[in-house]
């Protein structure tokens, strides 16, 4: 059997991830040091507690650093995913009157998918903004390229159908620039 120093490093470094093994150092240099005399002697424990009384100690500080860094991680992992949320949901609420007309077969036509030229800045501005995606990047010179409605961006536009309707000004923008064509 031989030794891999890489794998070996990286199993270190996914045990030192992992919160459990942080509670258990935390956990056994909390018992060893604070044990009444009487339980540490009966356990056997007392020559190495005070011989090693300052490790434990640094030990117990460490795990403690190590539980607040990973709890704490994962409080700014959610708390961006609540600000990315957010400015998600607000980018449906500040559609303009082209991008809502866009959108609109999505939901009137019950499909995820709409086929627009790969250079139609509307779908393109779209799928960057997050609400648009597209599934594969082939297309077809006729019918275009697939672009998918977001499933986050179709259920908020399901459950508020008002976000797609156009204002008397973006209704009068648009009559004038088909009239236009």
């Amino acid at each position: 059997m031989t030794l891999d120093p890489a794998e070996s490093l990286k199993a270190l470094g996914e045990a030192l991830r992992s919160w459990k093994i942080w509670t258990l150092v935390l956990l056994v240099t909390l018992a060893s040091l604070f044990f009444p005399h009487q339980v540490a002697a009966s356990l056997g424990i007392e020559g190495l507690r005070n011989q090693f009384r300052p490790w434990l100690g640094v030990a117990a500080l460490v795990s403690a650093a190590g539980l607040m860094i990973f709890f704490g991680s994962g409080l700014e992992a959610r708390w961006n995913l609540r600000k990315e949320t957010k400015k998600a949901y607000a980018q449906l609420r500040n559609l303009t009157g082209e991008e809502k007309v866009l959108l609109a077969p999505y939901l009137a036509e019950q499909t995820n998918t709409q086929y627009f030229d790969i250079r139609d800045g509307i779908a393109t501005g779209l799928q960057s903004r997050g609400i648009l995606y597209r599934p594969t990047n082939l297309g077809n010179l006729l019918r275009g390229f697939a672009f998918n409605l977001q499933p986050w961006a179709r259920s908020e536009l399901e459950k508020h159908p008002e976000l797609l309707r156009l204002s008397e000004e973006e209704k009068a923008d648009f009559d004038q620039e088909t009239a236009l064509e």
